[in-house]
């Protein structure tokens, strides 16, 4: 008689029993970092006006406990080379939305001081014989119109001459080389 022998199902592979952490886990890292520091200061604000709450204090502090807990859940379950690897990407991250701020910065000063100003006067008058607050753009909105309408009646024939040249017939030429090395130089500048 032979006997059949039963083995157990492997257990289903997840992130959590294989050593990797959900791809979830840093931003809800980071979410609880600032509401840990949201509360911290929120405690520290109590009986101050609302006002009084440092919410770039917040935010930045958040991001070093993010910075710090990432690194140290990342260890403890990926090992050290993919929590180092974490570690550099939070830096950066946080270094390149750091570089965004003054950015930010300004295009929030310059909505909440200009949003009132664009109206429909701003676009339909003229600022010819303007004294102090007053005037429109419409001279500014038609000479930018006007110009772009006079480059693209230059350069559009140019362009199409040059590429119609350079397919057809001075692709193997010493013209067309020289040609193709400047298109490819203007290219790469920005207008």
């Amino acid at each position: 008689m032979t006997t059949i022998e039963k083995t157990a199902a492997p257990a289903k592979a997840n992130s959590l029993t294989t050593g990797r952490l959900p791809k979830a886990t840093p931003w809800i890292v980071l979410a609880a970092s600032w509401a840990l520091m949201a509360v911290v200061f929120g405690f520290a604000n109590i009986g101050n006006p609302v006002g009084d709450f440092n919410i770039a204090a917040t935010v930045f502090l958040g991001t070093l406990l993010f910075v710090a807990a990432i690194y140290a859940i990342s260890s403890i379950v990926e090992g050290q080379r993919k929590a180092t690897d974490r570690f550099i990407t939070a830096i950066v991250s946080a270094a390149f939305l750091v570089a965004l701020l003054p950015l930010i910065s300004l295009l929030f000063t310059v909505l909440v001081n200009g949003l009132a100003r664009f109206d429909i006067e701003f676009f339909t008058y003229s600022m010819r014989n303007v004294i102090g607050d007053g005037g429109g753009a419409i001279h500014a909105i038609w000479g930018t119109l006007l110009i772009t309408l006079a480059a693209t009646i230059i350069s559009v024939p140019i362009g199409l001459m040059t590429s119609i040249y350079l397919v057809e017939y001075g692709s193997r030429s010493k013209l067309g080389k020289a040609i193709t090395f400047f298109v490819d130089v203007m290219t790469g500048i920005p207008s």
